[in-house]
């Protein structure tokens, strides 16, 4: 339709608007289902079932043995199966050696004709009572070969989808783009591991994929907001059926969506969309392909509805529209104009403070007073920003400011705070803690003195500039910690408040602002400190605070090496500079979070940066409402280093405990426990191989669950590189949620050439 569309506006209009569009969505959706259908009687595709099907359905744990063995494996079946295909084992080639069950008859009790929880009922009085009562009573060495030590006639292959070219719907991007940050997700476009899009829940996320012609991206767009809003957002309230849907169902429904507005709005995504939904479609246990596709109708139509209504909807037309429109525009361009006069006078408070043009309010005997504080007068010096002061002045700065902060400590609070605190070693090398003095200008005199301009003290972040446009000292009656780089220069600092500080006026700690030599989330404390001990073999200990790092590193005897990322979530990049540092495999790693909600999530944060490394962190085992320090202080150093190593106990089981322990609310209901079981898949498939086979084990058995249905849940995720989260993960709550892959999986998880859990490109 041409034109600018014209809302309906009476009631007979939306009903026949309605309608029409009811009536396209339905015939759309009765092709679907037809095409599926012919495809699945299809030459080629019959062809395919035939082979798939003499391929078995390998459990977990011979999964994992066959990627041990043959990680490039991609189709594996035994000698007799691989003849009756037409191929023969090549000479010389070594078969992979699996575990087959071992399967005998039990004695059974006559008496005993109940049948067992999980045990089908007879299909008739005289069913074979001892095919029953057959057991695995252990298992023995089978051995299966991949594809490629085999030769002879082709596999057929599945018919694959075909990726869409072209351009795209005027509008449609737009469209989808709107609705899915209506939902709540942001959209980006970027690498997805060899899938064409993905949804990450956790990070409330969809990307599509640069690399594709736009009628393709958004295409996977809408498929990608099919479930935001059939799955993802429907599970968080709620609103899926009684019984979970299967991972099949889920992809039809999804793709559906994707079709059914994709045609809508003229684009033809047949080509795409019948065989990927065939092939989803096939692999929902005991129903028919087309048959699934009819089942879902009523929810694709609705979320079809639900986009397509989005699309449509008009600009404002009315009077009160437009004016609300005009007072918004007007009330936005108030702000920015406000906040552009604000910049610009800062801007020039700046330039007056670099051109040492400040006018202080009175003077005496050649020094300015403010409050009763004498403060040194700027020196004058030519006008510079502060992106012009070079890293040897900002390093200088740093270490007059370290000098003078450990000249302080004679007189105030910090050694005696330190020593009742069990820390006297932070007073010592190679802490060195200072004293910042309460005064106003205290450092900022000293460093004038020195001969330091004031464009170098802005840049350094020591300074900062007051209400009336002064530089004032940033530390002020703080006990003072340096940061230091890689090379044990001082780049920062911390400064911890006086303990009887009012908590609610005066921040516990502050850090250093971020300036050309210091980025606290690139710097973990205490790792320049820790590198002799770690060299000795100490074992870095992650903490939340530089008070706990340094009772770990003192009260262990070297055992341990504490670091905290203080300010600041735990990166990427600190584990970086860890792992530049120690050979953290060799090494070990223990994470001492403290036992409450933000502990926990902290743990859980480490866990997902350490895991990629295929390192598996174990978990200090600290007394409720106790750090390090206080375990230090309280119970010896004896105790700290029982807690750290000798009752350590594994990361994963931590956080995989806490997780069903927040989901206990769902448990009671087996949808509540399959669900907590998907959440967690992705989290336990990026451990290190070792670990995946127990966790899944301690999974099923805390959520009663089959043992099969969990690792069903994990092994798609086994080697999926998931999306780097878009903020630092650290201190506050989040679940990693199982996001919802477009794409085949980027590692052979299940090495064979079907299952319903294998992944195919959207």
């Amino acid at each position: 339709m041409s034109g600018r569309y014209r809302r309906p506006t009476t009631p007979e209009e939306k009903a026949r608007a309605d309608e029409a569009r009811t009536a396209k969505l339905e015939a759309l959706h009765t092709r679907l289902a037809e095409q599926v259908a012919a495809l699945r009687t299809g030459e080629d595709w019959t062809r395919w079932l035939a082979t798939a099907a003499r391929f078995h359905d390998y459990s977990f744990g011979n999964t994992m043995l066959i990627l041990a063995q043959r990680p490039e494996a991609t189709a594996v079946a035994g000698y007799e199966a691989w003849k009756a295909l037409g191929r023969q084992v090549d000479k010389g080639e070594k078969g992979i050696a699996i575990l087959a069950p071992v399967v005998r008859r039990a004695a059974v009790d006559p008496d005993d004709h109940a049948p067992r929880p999980g045990q089908p009922e007879p299909d008739a009085p005289g069913q074979n009572a001892s095919s029953a009562a057959r057991r695995v009573t252990g298992f023995r060495a089978a051995y299966v070969w991949d594809v490629g030590q085999t030769n002879g006639a082709p596999l057929p292959q599945e018919p694959a989808p075909q990726l869409l070219q072209g351009q795209a719907p005027d509008g449609l991007w737009e469209a989808l783009t709107g609705a899915v940050t209506a939902a709540g997700y942001t959209v980006e476009r970027g690498p997805c591991g060899g899938a064409n899009g993905v949804t990450i829940p956790a990070t409330r996320t969809v990307r599509v994929r640069d690399d594709v012609d736009d009628s393709q991206a958004v295409k996977t767009l809408a498929h990608e907001l099919g479930h935001v809003l059939l799955h993802t957002d429907a599970e968080t309230h709620g609103e899926l059926p009684a019984a979970l849907p299967c991972r099949g169902v889920v992809e039809v429904e999804a793709e559906s969506v994707a079709y059914l507005v994709s045609a809508v709005q003229g684009l033809d995504s047949g080509a795409y969309t019948f065989p990927y939904v065939a092939h989803w479609a096939g692999g929902v246990a005991g129903r028919v392909a087309e048959d699934v596709v009819r089942t879902t109708g009523e929810r694709v139509f609705s979320a079809a509805r639900k986009i397509l209504a989005a699309k449509a909807r008009p600009e404002p037309e009315s009077a009160e529209q437009l004016e609300e429109l005009a007072e918004r525009t007007a009330t936005a361009q108030t702000a920015t104009a406000a906040l552009r006069a604000r910049a610009q006078d800062m801007q020039r408070r700046e330039s007056a403070i670099n051109a040492g043009d400040q006018r202080p309010p009175s003077r005496t005997g050649g020094r300015a007073t403010t409050g009763g504080v004498r403060s040194s007068p700027p020196r004058r010096e030519p006008t510079r920003s502060s992106d012009e002061v070079t890293r040897a002045e900002l390093l200088e700065v740093h270490r007059l400011a370290q000098a003078f902060y450990r000249e302080r400590l004679a007189t105030a609070w910090v050694p005696e705070y330190l020593t009742g605190r069990s820390l006297s070693a932070a007073l010592d090398d190679p802490w060195s803690a200072g004293y910042a003095p309460a005064a106003w200008h205290a450092l900022t005199d000293r460093l004038r003195e020195s001969g330091l301009y004031d464009a170098v003290l802005l840049a350094s972040g020591l300074a900062a500039v007051n209400r009336n446009g002064r530089l004032i000292d940033r530390f002020r009656d703080r006990l003072m910690l340096p940061m230091r780089d890689p090379t044990g220069a001082v780049v920062g600092f911390i400064g911890r408040a006086h303990p009887e500080a009012d908590p609610e006026r005066v921040p516990r700690y502050v850090n250093s602002p971020q300036t050309p030599i210091y980025r606290k989330s690139e710097l973990l404390y205490g790792l320049a400190e820790a590198r002799p001990a770690l060299a000795r073999g100490a074992r870095p200990t992650i903490v939340e605070g530089p008070l706990d790092a340094i009772a770990v590193s003192s009260g262990t005897d070297g055992r341990c090496a504490g670091l905290a990322a203080c300010g600041t979530a735990l990166t990427a990049a600190h584990v970086d500079a860890l792992a530049a540092a120690v050979d953290l495999r060799e090494s070990g790693l223990v994470v001492a979070m403290d036992a409450d909600d933000a502990g926990l999530a902290s743990a859980r944060s480490a866990l997902e940066l350490f895991s990629p490394r295929r390192i598996s962190p174990t978990a200090a085992l600290l007394p409720a409402g106790n750090d390090p320090a206080s375990v230090l202080h309280d119970q010896g150093p004896a105790a700290l280093t029982a807690s750290l190593l000798d009752r350590a106990e594994h990361l994963a089981d931590r956080v995989v405990d806490a997780e069903i322990a927040a989901a206990a609310p769902r448990l009671d209901w087996l949808e509540g426990r399959l669900h907590t079981a998907r959440e967690l898949a992705p989290l336990v498939a990026s451990l290190p191989l070792d670990d995946i086979g127990r966790q899944a084990a301690r999974i099923a058995q805390r959520l009663d669950l089959s043992i099969g249905v969990v690792q069903r849940e994990i092994v798609p995720f086994i080697g999926l590189e998931r999306p780097p989260p878009t903020r630092s993960v650290g201190m506050t709550r989040g679940a990693a949620r199982r996001g919802t892959g477009t794409g085949p999986a980027r590692a052979p998880a299940p090495p064979r050439p079907h299952t319903s859990n294998s992944r195919r490109g959207r």
